[in-house]
């Protein structure tokens, strides 16, 4: 459990919660992206190619040790740990922001 829980609490997976819920407040679609619902005022900065997407993906993969470089040399499988922790976590934050809007 010691390794899912030390994931979770890490200040990247938190980051991404905490920006989860910022885009909850803006009361567009959960199934809109955040890089699409906070916008920059340079329109390249937007979008799935703009600056917070970028920022995003980085965060997301110092948190998962870059290891998708190495997933070919991975003989440890270290990387098969957690194949669907972003998905879930945006899962699991969708779900309770729901049941605190009931």
């Amino acid at each position: 459990l010691s390794p899912a829980v030390t994931r979770y609490t890490s200040s990247e997976t938190q980051r991404i919660i905490l920006l989860s819920f910022i885009k909850s407040q803006t009361k567009q679609a959960r199934e809109t992206e955040l890089y699409n619902v906070v916008k920059f005022a340079d329109a390249a900065s937007n979008g799935a190619d703009g600056a917070l997407a970028k920022i995003i993906r980085i965060n997301q993969d110092i948190a998962d040790s870059y290891l998708y470089l190495y997933a070919t040399k991975d003989t440890t499988h270290t990387s098969d740990l957690y194949p669907d922790w972003w998905d879930n976590i945006k899962a699991y934050v969708a779900e309770f922001l729901l049941k605190e809007g009931e």
